[in-house]
């Protein structure tokens, strides 16, 4: 922990990092519990560095430095070390801090905004200054090399949502933001950074006028990406409102099935729903790759004018596509009639046998929801899927199969003949041997599957090891 002090109702401090020096980290009690630290952690509830300074606020509060002390008596000094400038020796003073640091005019930039309630066009440019050339000096390099150190990113990313801050809540001159797209939009194109997004979202920001978003455009005409083509359409439909222009790209790249999905979208929002669904079936039978986008705007529309059949249609075309046990469900409440019920059950399951990746584990959802665990046990045994959270229910229903399935796993594990392997086969081995005692009541059993585990392999040191640390109380 360094330089922590307490200013006002919040704690600042620096606390070292593993792949960092340090992070700065503040945290704040009142009039409410807020925490902030600038590491890159994301993965819910606090980070160890806020943690380290919130015991250091509770086990040392009242002996920690207070800013406003601190101040107190810099200023004194500063009052006995300056008590004969001139206001021409201030202003060389700040100029000369301020050419040898960027945050020296950072913390002036923000005194004068702060302190004295300054947020003048010239203040807030001049902080985007530096930001800006910060975040360019970032993606100019990342672009050089392929990407950089994480926490060179992290930077890019404050530096970058700090400036779209600013130019969505102050009046930036029209020059300056058609600047920012002159100088970041380059960076954009050479795409070699990994902060393609961030980048843009500046751009996206800065531009408001027709003639900014012209710019971007004439930027975005230099590349090769179909991505960026697309961005130019969008620009035309939603930013400079020429629907027209948009609709004659749009029709010139029909290629993909979100190509078709994406105009369809178009028209409904237009009104033109009927023209909607012409574009949505040429999508579902000429478009190249994800076509199910189509599928599922045609069954969502049948189903809202109430034509069954059609909707029933789309319903397994839509499965077909992506099966899940939750559709498989959907679809059977959806149906009307037994007999027909029965017959798109049969065929859903010959698509869902039929289909590739997940098709499992999507059986084995769909019998547990229907209470089938022998139809389970039947994956596990033919090895389609591990018990995973079917273990319990299996066990207590089949326990002499399932002893069966552990015994083969015990011995895959065995032949592999590597420590690591053994330490889990005595962990399924584990399994067996609550099988025997709890639900047979045959210990004698487990002891002699365990022995004869032993004796078979007595010149495997490690086997015998890791079996008899796992398996054997008093080893």
């Amino acid at each position: 922990m360094l330089d922590a002090k307490i200013e006002g109702s919040t704690l600042k401090a620096e606390v070292s990092g593993s792949s960092y020096p340090y992070y700065q980290v503040e945290i704040e009690t009142e009039p409410s519990f807020r925490a902030y630290c600038s590491c890159p952690y994301d993965f819910g509830g606090l980070c160890k560095h806020i943690i380290a300074a919130g015991l250091t606020l509770i086990d040392e509060g009242d002996a920690l430095p207070r800013a406003k002390d601190e101040k107190e008596k810099i200023k004194i000094e500063l009052e006995e070390l300056i008590e004969d400038l001139e206001r021409e020796d201030y202003l060389q003073l700040l100029t000369e801090m301020a050419y040898r640091n960027d945050w020296a005019m950072g913390v002036i930039l923000d005194y004068l905004e702060e302190s004295k309630g300054s947020s003048s066009s010239k203040v807030v440019v001049k902080k985007l200054d530096l930001l800006q050339q910060e975040a360019l000096a970032v993606i100019e390099e990342f672009n050089r090399y392929g990407g950089g150190p994480e926490e060179e990113e992290e930077l890019f990313y404050d530096k970058a949502y700090e400036m779209i801050e600013m130019l969505e809540n102050h009046e930036i001159p029209a020059e300056y933001r058609r600047d920012l797209i002159d100088k970041f939009m380059p960076e954009f194109l050479v795409g070699n950074s990994g902060l393609s997004d961030a980048t843009l979202d500046i751009v996206y920001t800065a531009a408001q006028s027709e003639e900014d978003w012209l710019k971007v455009i004439d930027y975005l005409e230099k590349s090769d990406s179909s991505f960026d083509r697309e961005r130019i359409m969008y620009i035309y439909r939603d930013r400079l409102g020429e629907k027209e222009k948009y609709l004659e790209l749009r029709k010139k790249k029909l290629e993909f099935g979100m190509d078709y999905y994406d105009l369809a979208c178009f028209y409904r929002d237009e009104g033109e729903l009927e023209r909607a669904v012409e574009v949505a079936r040429e999508g579902e039978e000429q478009g190249a790759g994800r076509i199910i986008d189509n599928i599922r705007f045609l069954r969502k529309y049948y189903q809202e004018k109430g034509d069954y059949q059609r909707t029933l249609q789309y319903y397994v075309k839509e499965f077909a596509k992506e099966p899940s046990s939750e559709k498989y469900f959907a679809i059977l409440e959806f149906c009307q009639e037994e007999k027909e019920k029965e017959e798109i059950e049969s065929k859903l399951m010959e698509i869902i046998k039929g289909s590739g990746y997940g098709r499992s584990s999507t059986l084995a959802a769909i019998y547990e929801e229907k209470e089938e665990y022998d139809k389970i046990l039947e994956l596990v045994l033919q090895e389609e899927i591990t018990p995973g959270r079917y273990e319990e229910i299996l066990i207590s229903e089949f326990p002499g199969e399932m002893v069966d399935f552990y015994q083969r796993q015990v011995q895959k594990c065995i032949d592999i003949k590597k420590r690591k392997s053994y330490r889990r086969g005595a962990q399924i081995a584990l399994k067996i041997r609550k099988i025997f005692s709890e639900i047979f009541g045959e210990t004698e059993k487990w002891q002699e599957y365990y022995q004869g585990i032993l004796e078979s392999y007595t010149r495997r040191p490690a086997l015998q090891d890791e079996f008899k640390k796992a398996c054997d109380p008093e080893y």
